[in-house]
């Protein structure tokens, strides 16, 4: 089974620019919630996802506008026991990279994302595009990913024949690697987080996309990985080379 994810759902997040923030404390919250539920409408099912468990007393104190939204009867969740969001409309509070790769695999409706850092959004916000909830937030690189088109043809090749449903594993890990290392033979630069950020606009799963980055981090330092056997042709490098001239 190839990727099936399609991420054509309405993403958000919150900017958390400091001197905003500041002067304009809780808003970031305000904002979240009131792009969600204004989204979701009336029949539409929202779980507020937070990275502790919290109860509504707490939440209610401490961050107002997500209590208002869970009065209203959105769900409550934290994101140790989060379970299914497929369907469901999902305001994800401070996530870790962790919870970032169970929602956005989780085939939600809608997704409005109350950031804490950039190192755990930025993948998706440069490869999927979510609107923005405040003024720029100057510490994050929401950049399309620039790929080199024999490297964005190297990325097509590899869409095709990955097979989700078994992972980062045996023979996706070997056209992977077999890829990577064939573009740096042919010397090609090679940019995980690029990698990575352009994978979750295709449609991978969030995890593999994050491995791929990883994986192609190793390969341009240097790094000797061990795989079954090759999986590309010898002269796949020219093919993607040909292809890529054909789409230009």
């Amino acid at each position: 089974m190839n990727f099936e994810i399609t991420r054509g759902y309405p993403m958000a997040y919150t900017s958390r620019e400091v001197e905003w923030l500041r002067t304009n404390r809780g808003q970031d919250a305000v904002l979240a919630a009131g792009w969600l539920s204004g989204r979701a409408g009336a029949r539409g099912a929202i779980t507020v996802v937070t990275p502790r468990a919290w109860s509504i007393a707490e939440l209610e104190f401490e961050h107002p506008a997500l209590g208002r939204l869970v009065r209203s009867g959105a769900s409550l969740t934290n994101a140790r026991g989060l379970g299914s969001v497929s369907g469901r409309w999902v305001l994800l509070a401070w996530p870790t990279r962790d919870a970032m790769h169970r929602v956005l695999d989780g085939k939600p409706a809608g997704l409005a994302v109350l950031s804490w850092s950039t190192r755990d959004i930025e993948p998706w916000v440069r490869g999927c595009r979510p609107e923005r909830l405040g003024p720029v937030w100057t510490e994050l690189d929401d950049s399309v990913p620039q790929l080199h088109p024999v490297v964005a043809q190297a990325m097509d090749s590899l869409t095709s024949v990955v097979n989700a449903s078994n992972g980062m594993t045996g023979y996706n890990r070997d056209y992977t690697v077999d890829a990577l290392r064939k573009l740096r033979k042919a010397g090609y630069e090679l940019s995980g987080r690029d990698l990575e950020a352009d994978a979750l606009g295709r449609g991978w799963y969030a995890v593999m996309a994050h491995e791929l980055g990883e994986i192609t981090d190793r390969i341009a330092a240097g790094g000797r990985l061990q795989v079954k056997r090759d999986r590309f042709r010898d002269d796949i490098v020219k093919v993607w080379e040909q292809a890529s001239v054909a789409t230009t």
